[in-house]
């Protein structure tokens, strides 16, 4: 089985990565790698052996195009010759929120909610977490970032929803297959 180890920006991303582990047939290790210096990711990579694919995540929503691709250079350098073609880069439209936005169905099972709103384009939401958070709020709930939560939801979600209506989703499903 192939197994693929992430860096991502903080607890959300990681609960996404750990719902979608028990559902997709590799295997998935998602990690927070605090801090966005090139030696230190580089470093967080090459002290874990054993995986088929190292995968740098960043989103959009705190970080420009170009940053994260100069980052995932300056990275990517930094490896030695052998695990260069396993380092990848996966960009996240706005923030892991958007692929949440994809199944509407899942947002109401995980959250003991009725919402009938369709979003056919979450990635196209500059503030996916805040518009989440709206969402929630007129049906009398609350969202709190963290792990479990977002577990839950990619553990619901319909990946054939998530797949066609997020670009980066499929950018994923790409990298790892």
């Amino acid at each position: 089985m192939q197994s693929i180890l992430l860096s991502v920006e903080g607890p959300s991303d990681q609960g996404a990565f750990d719902g979608l582990n028990q559902r997709l047939p590799q295997k998935i290790v998602a990690h927070p790698t605090n801090g966005n210096r090139p030696k230190k990711i580089s470093g967080y990579f090459k002290h874990r052996q054993g995986f088929s694919k190292y995968i740098m995540c960043k989103d959009l929503h705190s970080y420009r195009d170009q940053d994260i691709n100069r980052l995932y250079k300056e990275a990517k350098s930094k490896l030695n010759d052998q695990d260069k073609p396993l380092f990848e880069k996966l960009t996240i439209k706005h923030a892991i929120e958007a692929w949440f936005l994809s199944d509407i169905t899942a947002l109401n099972t995980v959250f003991h909610c009725d919402i009938h709103t369709p979003i056919p384009n979450p990635e196209n939401i500059e503030n996916p977490d805040g518009y989440l958070t709206e969402l929630l709020r007129t049906q009398g709930k609350d969202y709190i970032k963290n792990r479990n939560v977002s577990k839950e939801i990619m553990k619901n979600i319909d990946l054939t929803k998530l797949q066609n209506s997020c670009s980066s989703f499929q950018d994923f499903i790409k990298i790892i297959t």
